[in-house]
């Protein structure tokens, strides 16, 4: 157990308390705006948002501007999923209806995910000059990230991350089966980058992941 504990807060000996509290705070939002999902209620989204927001600005603060942006698209695709549920939320304005993806759901999602994993890898490739705060000195210089498999794996999971994004904003139940497959990929993923709570919090989220699949589909088949 001691063994456990020390591996999970290693990464974290050079953060201040408040980065780590900030973190802490940013998963517990992550998992409630997921509970609030389940529930298809429209406040996963000012709930998530919380979440997004939090992690862009740890990621900015830790000078790791290539996952403060991918951040900063979830944030956008936040609001987008929003203003699409109070478009057609019920009568009591907070719970949505569902259904399953249909063919062009598929061919728009698969571009989604085209044009997703290209921007998340080009932004790992221009990673240095990126974080170098978009110097002109370092473009000519060094600002090119030699990319490897975990970068190609990070990129293909950000990319289902956000096709399952634009799902969930159009209510298909689909979603769930997207992110269950991201969550499992992303606990040794985050763990090896060093972000243990984050890490622990895609634990939960394969769990609860699962849970809205079934929630959703009991929702469909009641209405």
């Amino acid at each position: 157990m001691n063994e456990w504990l020390a591996f999970l807060w290693a990464p974290y000996q050079t953060y201040s308390r408040i980065e780590i509290s900030v973190e802490a705070l940013a998963a517990v939002f992550g998992v409630v705006s997921v509970l609030l999902a389940q529930r298809r209620h429209i406040w996963v989204y000012p709930v998530g948002l919380v979440s997004t927001i939090l992690y862009s600005y740890l990621f900015f603060k830790w000078g790791l501007y290539g996952e403060a942006l991918i951040n900063a698209y979830y944030t956008a695709m936040s609001v987008y999923g929003w203003i699409l549920w109070r478009q057609h939320s019920e009568q009591d304005h907070v719970h949505v209806a569902v259904q399953w993806a249909n063919f062009k759901d598929a061919g728009i999602g698969g571009v989604i995910w085209l044009c997703s994993f290209l921007f998340v890898l080009a932004i790992y490739y221009f990673r240095p000059w990126i974080e170098s705060g978009f110097s002109v000195w370092d473009m000519n210089q060094h600002s090119i990230h030699h990319l490897g498999g975990i970068d190609f794996l990070d990129a293909s999971i950000a990319a289902t991350c956000f096709v399952a994004m634009w799902l969930q904003a159009q209510r298909r139940i689909n979603h769930w089966y997207l992110w269950t497959i991201a969550n499992v990929v992303m606990v040794p993923l985050m763990f090896y980058k060093g972000y243990g709570i984050t890490a622990l919090q895609y634990m939960v989220f394969v769990v609860l992941a699962w849970i809205g699949l079934r929630l959703w589909k009991q929702s469909l088949q009641a209405s």
